[in-house]
């Protein structure tokens, strides 16, 4: 695989950074959804998250071969990607129980999710505000 230059890093890990802000949103929206009780658009919101789920892990390849020798931290970030992934395992159980569904993206998915954005969004901001 050809070396990224300077300037496509930058947009890699900028466009990476506020997607994760866009899942963060997304997340937020269908847990009020919830409260609404306007579930069909939740739905496909939700779609959405998921197929950023496999952007951004799509992406973790490409980040980890750029960044495995030069910050070591920033790799230990990227893979932590896979304890959100394994929160997912219990998602297809979930799906069909509403209540027991809001309860698992609100304790489960969504927590898992943030704490993982938190870390990774930390350790791109020199990436990306230089």
């Amino acid at each position: 695989m050809d070396k990224l230059n300077e300037y496509e890093r930058f947009e890699l890990y900028h466009f990476y950074y506020h997607l994760l802000n866009t899942v963060q949103e997304g997340l937020d929206y269908v847990l009020e959804s919830f409260h609404r009780l306007e579930l069909n658009e939740a739905e496909k919101v939700f779609s959405d998250i998921m197929r950023a789920f496999y952007h951004i892990d799509s992406s973790n390849v490409l980040i980890l071969d750029k960044t495995a020798e030069e910050d070591p931290q920033l790799t230990l970030q990227i893979r932590r990607f896979d304890e959100v992934i394994n929160e997912l395992d219990h998602l297809e159980f979930m799906y069909f129980q509403p209540l027991t569904y809001e309860t698992y993206l609100k304790d489960r998915l969504a927590p898992a999710f943030i704490s993982w954005r938190e870390g990774i969004q930390t350790r791109l901001q020199p990436y990306i505000l230089h």
